[in-house]
């Protein structure tokens, strides 16, 4: 990612999809998104860029009852990454054909190989469940 730094003696402010962000005096910051560093008066001290996705798989928001699965089918990739937030309630995740469920009740991200999980099923526990459901391949 790339990281910025504040080599003046003041604050620096830079308002970033709806985030204030505010730059110490000597604070160096690395961000997953780049800034205009320059206009600003800060110093790029890493240049590396955040990782891309090859293929976003999964990306909403959902809501689930008691009960309410959901089947995800994941295109064929070696591996990929999932997150998943809770914001109310509770879900059973089941990786593939798998029998075992991984309940979620707030924040949860793993990385899963294809051949083991395909597919996903995400089982609402609760009435009322709403949670976002993100997968993504990143490139090596």
């Amino acid at each position: 990612m790339p990281t910025f730094k504040n080599e003046t003696k003041h604050y620096i402010d830079y308002e970033a999809k709806n985030v204030l962000l505010r730059f110490e005096p000597n604070e160096e910051r690395g961000l997953p998104f780049w800034i205009p560093y320059q206009k600003l008066g800060l110093s790029l001290v890493n240049a590396d860029y955040p990782a891309v996705p090859n293929a976003i798989l999964i990306s909403g928001n959902f809501n689930f009852d008691e009960g309410t699965e959901r089947k995800f089918n994941i295109e064929t990739c070696e591996s990929y990454t999932i997150d998943i937030s809770v914001q109310k309630g509770k879900i059973a995740m089941y990786p593939g054909n798998s029998a075992v469920s991984i309940e979620i009740e707030g924040d949860y991200k793993a990385t899963l190989d294809w051949g083991y999980a395909p597919y996903l099923r995400v089982k609402g526990l609760e009435a009322g469940t709403v949670a976002t459901i993100h997968a993504e391949v990143y490139r090596e």
